[in-house]
């Protein structure tokens, strides 16, 4: 059965390495033991026609692995469209690169934009390193209007963090007397004014 088309023996080969592969990788070494595995026997079930290259198969006994008398130049595919994409792979492989591949592009956007944004910075460092230093001092600006003072920020936190502990009721919780008196000290809407 095995005979009649090329790609059903590299399905067969595919199948053979990742079952031994996960034989390999399984935690359950009492029931599956790779050392107690038959690579020859295995392989005759898969219907191999040759073993593949694998470390596994370095040091296994593999015997009982009877090849059949196939010459696998002889073996075709089923299908005219496989075979010419596989002859067309095989050409590449013997050329040693794809028709479209260039070998200086990175391989994602992402990276081609950081080299890009790279080299974009060490442009301007060397650009400013190389323009003359002016003795005129760059203009500071004051703050913007929107933004609160230090002072008012902490205040702000302090008050934030003191909700925060009175939701979880780590402080006593104040009365709505006692809430309002503390809350009206702190004057928000003069703060809301300076913010516009």
């Amino acid at each position: 059965v095995f005979f009649c088309c090329r790609l059903v023996y590299e399905k067969s080969i595919r199948a053979f390495v990742s079952y031994v592969q996960f034989y390999r990788k399984h935690e359950c070494h009492l029931l599956l033991n790779l050392k107690d595995l038959d690579f020859g026997r295995l392989a005759n079930g898969f219907g191999l026609l040759r073993l593949p290259r694998m470390p596994e198969l370095v040091n296994a006994n593999v015997s009982a692995f009877i090849p059949p008398k196939v010459d696998l130049s002889k073996l075709k595919y089923r299908e005219k469209s496989v075979a010419r994409q596989r002859e067309l792979m095989q050409s590449m492989r013997e050329v040693g690169k794809h028709k479209n591949f260039e070998k200086n592009k990175p391989w994602s956007k992402i990276k081609y934009t950081k080299l890009k944004k790279k080299s974009k910075f060490q442009e301007k460092l060397l650009q400013s390193a190389s323009a003359p230093r002016s003795s005129v001092q760059p203009i500071v600006h004051n703050q913007p209007n929107n933004q609160l003072a230090d002072s008012e920020l902490h205040e702000l936190n302090e008050d934030y963090r003191l909700l925060k502990r009175a939701r979880k009721r780590k402080v006593c919780v104040l009365g709505s007397h006692q809430f309002e008196v503390l809350f009206s000290s702190l004057n928000f809407g003069s703060m809301i004014s300076k913010r516009v």
